[in-house]
């Protein structure tokens, strides 16, 4: 009677609900994260220390080790649960986009043995991803088994996601983020809530059973000191990270693609691709495996280690990052099981020592360490990949502790995601979507929109004018209060141009008679256009590339045929629609 009327209790207060079965799952992905931990220490102690380093008669075929891991979690991954295979954060994206956010139990237990037989036999590939799907499996799990609404079994994925990066870097704040940020895509107060909590209770029970140290990376003490004119060195290294997050991006899905191309028996390419890692290890043991220890030798006193600074030192550091490219690649692409996160921080602390080097060596800077240009490339890069930048500044700074930093670490942040963005607009986890045509948006919450069509929300009783007229012929259209927008069409009523108010004002208010001004002169020729049944998904992106406040529709068989204009106040009246009606769906 007790628990009945306890269980009625918490279905009537729903938010007491929400909250603490983000706590529960907190709880227990704090302890996923421990178990996963260990799991891949023993695979380590397993196959590197006893068999790597005891039972092999010869040190050639050490191969054999990471070729082994790479088949058996190929083998496992495809036989149980195929969506554990690869890095797992865009698995966990397109359950929450498209899927409801339904991740199946079974691969809790899948992806946590194929990443740590992956990693402890080599596979250069890290824990961060594989513990947020295995986080986010068990917030799904949870929320199915209590037949919760699908945003909420959505939200209570992303509480295990958020828990998962939290107890794995000792970073509550950066976890939340990188939820809301890659997983969500949604910043509202309705979320935010459950995630904090998740992330606190997996903090505190990784803090528990470490006595408040890091579980994975740690930075440790770096002096810091730092001359205003070697800011724009570190704007330099962002770009630098910027290039080689593209580079990183493209040689991954470039060899997956050719992977997938290739065909024969399944076991044949794990064996290729753990021969490759295994070849590299012999000769560059750094890139194997997760790769903190390197990661770690390159900001801790490396003075100190290494002696004087020189080209030789530099060109060693990019040696480690083109390298760490290729095995990164190849464990993915030949079947592995790992996250790209670790990757990431590993190429991201490469070029920014590579870059601090090069400083003291070209310019005889003297100020800044090393270890700070390091720490910096790690948060440059994994925005640049990632496309997370607050994510990127959060968890670097969490891990630091120290304000000092932030200046140079959100220079070369905010550079590496500018260039990145240029040369490629998906992310390393939303490009492996798209590949497959499933949409996930990175301007927002706006997922809801994908199934919306521009027909549904454009408009139809629209102004045009023709290429015949000119200035003077808007002045009394615009006087009453109408829109400055509009679009232009030619002598023979097909589509020309479109108008915007900003070119208007300047022809407005220049020199010229406005009457000698022709609007075909004024006129965007250019100008993006949308089809009727384009996804309002679609439409957004779009205005996000174009300064403008209303897009035309043109007949997708005819491009010449106006049918509407879509603003970009209607989408966010219908962007707000559907957040009420998903706010409504929550406290359901």
């Amino acid at each position: 009677m007790a628990i009945t009327v306890k269980w009625k209790f918490l279905r009537s207060h729903s938010l007491i609900t929400l909250y603490f079965l983000a706590a529960l799952i907190g709880v227990g992905a704090g302890l996923g994260a421990l178990a996963f931990g260990a799991l891949i220490h023993s695979a380590e102690w397993f196959f590197r220390d006893l068999i790597a380093e005891q039972l092999l008669p010869c040190r050639w075929l050490f191969p054999l080790i990471p070729m082994f891991g790479i088949v058996v979690a190929t083998y496992v991954t495809r036989r149980y649960a195929p969506e554990a295979r690869g890095h797992g954060v865009p698995e966990v994206m397109a359950a929450v986009a498209t899927r409801g956010g339904i991740i199946r139990a079974r691969v809790v237990a899948v992806k946590a043995f194929a990443s740590a037989i992956t990693i402890g036999t080599g596979g250069s590939v890290g824990r961060e991803g594989p513990i947020v799907q295995i986080g986010s499996a068990l917030g799904s799990s949870v929320g199915q088994f209590l037949r919760c609404s699908g945003q909420r079994v959505r939200l209570l994925l992303a509480c295990g996601a958020a828990a998962g990066i939290s107890a794995t870097f000792n970073a509550p704040i950066a976890g939340m983020m990188f939820s809301a940020e890659v997983i969500l895509n949604n910043f509202s107060g309705v979320s935010i809530a459950p995630l904090i909590i998740a992330s606190v209770m997996g903090t505190v029970v990784m803090r528990t059973a470490t006595g408040g140290d890091p579980a994975s990376l740690n930075i440790g003490d770096i002096p810091f000191s730092l001359h205003s004119r070697e800011l724009i060195l570190f704007v330099g290294m962002g770009v630098l990270c910027g290039l080689g997050a593209w580079l990183f991006v493209k040689v991954l899905y470039r060899c997956e693609h050719m992977a997938d191309k290739v065909k024969c028996h399944w076991i044949i390419k794990p064996l290729a691709a753990g021969l490759i890692v295994g070849v590299l290890g012999l000769f560059v043991p750094q890139v194997m495996g997760i790769g903190y220890e390197t990661i770690e030798s390159l900001f801790l006193h490396p003075s100190a280690e290494w002696g004087a600074f020189s080209m030789k030192l530099v060109s060693w550091a990019l040696g480690l990052f083109l390298l760490k490219v290729l095995a990164t690649s190849t464990t993915l692409a030949g079947g592995g099981s790992g996250g790209v996160f670790a990757p990431s921080l590993f190429l991201g602390a490469a070029l920014g020592a590579a870059t601090g080097m090069a400083s003291h060596v070209l310019f005889d800077t003297g100020i800044t360490s090393v270890g700070t240009y390091a720490i910096c490339g790690m948060a440059a890069m994994v925005a640049g990949t990632t496309r997370a930048p607050i994510t990127a500044i959060l968890i670097v700074f969490e891990m630091t502790h120290n304000y000092q930093i932030i200046l140079p670490l959100m220079l070369a942040v905010i550079s590496a995601f500018v260039i990145a963005t240029l040369l490629e607009k998906e992310s390393i986890y939303t490009l492996k979507l798209s590949a497959r045509g499933e949409s996930v948006s990175r301007f927002g919450s706006v997922q809801s929109l994908a199934s919306v069509h521009v027909k549904e929300v454009m408009r139809t009783d629209f102004k045009t004018f023709t290429v015949s007229q000119n200035v003077n012929d808007l002045v009394a259209y615009i006087r009453d209060g109408k829109s400055i927008n509009f679009p232009l069409l030619d002598s023979d009523g097909a589509f020309y141009g479109f108008i915007s108010t900003e070119m208007f004002r300047r022809s407005f208010f220049s020199k010229k008679q406005n009457r000698d001004i022709s609007l075909k002169d004024i006129a965007i020729p250019d100008i993006t256009i949308l089809f009727p049944e384009s996804s309002l998904l679609e439409a957004v992106e779009a205005f996000a590339f174009r300064d403008v406040s209303a897009i035309p529709v043109v007949d997708v068989e005819d491009r010449k045929r106006l049918v509407g204009l879509i603003y970009r106040r209607d989408i966010d009246q219908e962007y707000k629609r559907q957040t009420l009606l998903h706010t409504s769906e929550l406290h359901a």
